[in-house]
């Protein structure tokens, strides 16, 4: 546990050019949490897109959150590609936790849209059905 903490600590040890030189046991989990990322945003741009066709609001979350999703599962994925190949400089561990960092800012910006727009565009969609529906309709022409 002391060696692992000093690591964390190593300025070298993010920086290192050649992190995985013949080690890749963490390539393989990562290669799936990534695949999973993936895999939920295209559940998410064809949910959305396919479920809440008028429903503006919804679609405007769905795409956020799927694009979201998209670049962090891409950006994961070339890593892990310039890990396994050994680019220098391009498979540093510094990449990884960016990645990570990016992928926790900008959840944090969706879910505050979450709280403050999204609610307030869901509850101007409910009164404009609920105006709607006491409005006359309109007659066909003859």
């Amino acid at each position: 546990m002391n060696s692992l903490f000093t690591s964390l600590t190593d300025f070298n040890y993010y920086f290192n050019t050649h992190p995985s030189s013949g080690y890749y046991k963490m390539l393989l989990p990562q290669l799936i949490v990534f695949g999973v990322i993936f895999i939920v945003a295209i559940y998410f741009r064809f949910f959305y897109t396919t479920a809440y066709k008028r429903e503006k609001h919804y679609l405007l979350l769905g795409e956020k959150i799927s694009s979201w999703l998209f670049t962090t599962s891409i950006l994961g994925l070339i890593y892990l590609f310039m890990r396994y190949e050994g680019i220098v400089y391009l498979s540093a561990r510094i990449l990884l936790y960016l990645i990570l960092l990016y992928f926790v800012i900008i959840g944090i910006r969706i879910f505050r849209f979450y709280q403050t727009e999204f609610i307030r565009l869901q509850q101007e969609h409910k009164q404009d059905q609920h105006k709607s529906h006491y409005m006359p309709k309109k007659r066909k022409k003859k």
